[in-house]
């Protein structure tokens, strides 16, 4: 039997990883505050807190890593080592040739990201013209509708539920 899909009429993108190759940035900022303490940043941890909005990341890490620093400071820290490093995350490939291609033939799109609204700016500084195409972004840092943080789907169906014509979810 043949698998019979529904047609998409919208798309969301998450910016961290599927728009932007941002998540080596992040990547390397923890292991920097955690190569401070004699800790490693390992792959199992960075899929656990992947997408996560900061402060509850900021959690696991501190807690799986044992590190001796409050949330906070662990916040602050990452903070000023994005201030320096996040402005050169590139654009992944074939990412922009996609939303312009969806753009040019009228599908809505839009974008989200699990990030602070200073970081979104800071990464996103030299990216002005794919941002542009977007019909809406949403910044769960900065959106009071966004009650829970990946792995749940509130910032997706949030931003489905801002397109204009309020597509089904299972057409996004």
């Amino acid at each position: 039997m043949a698998t019979r899909f529904k047609p998409v009429t919208h798309v969301i993108f998450d910016i961290d990883g599927v728009v932007l190759d941002a998540d080596k940035v992040y990547a390397a900022a923890v292991e920097e505050v955690a190569g401070r303490y004699g800790k490693t940043y390992t792959w199992e941890l960075k899929k656990r807190v992947m997408g996560m909005p900061d402060t509850e990341a900021a959690r696991i890490i501190i807690d799986a890593l044992g590190l001796p620093i409050s949330e906070d400071y662990y916040l602050y820290e990452l903070d000023r080592l994005y201030k320096l490093t996040l402005c050169f995350s590139r654009v992944m490939p074939g990412a922009e040739r996609l939303i312009r291609h969806l753009r040019a033939h009228g599908v809505p799109i839009a974008a989200t990201t699990g990030c602070m609204p200073l970081s979104f700016g800071q990464k996103m500084r030299h990216h002005r013209d794919v941002l542009s195409l977007f019909n809406h972004v949403l910044i769960s840092g900065e959106d009071s509708e966004v009650k829970h943080g990946r792995p749940h789907p509130d910032i997706f169906l949030i931003a489905a539920s801002k397109f204009d014509d309020h597509p089904a979810p299972e057409k996004v």
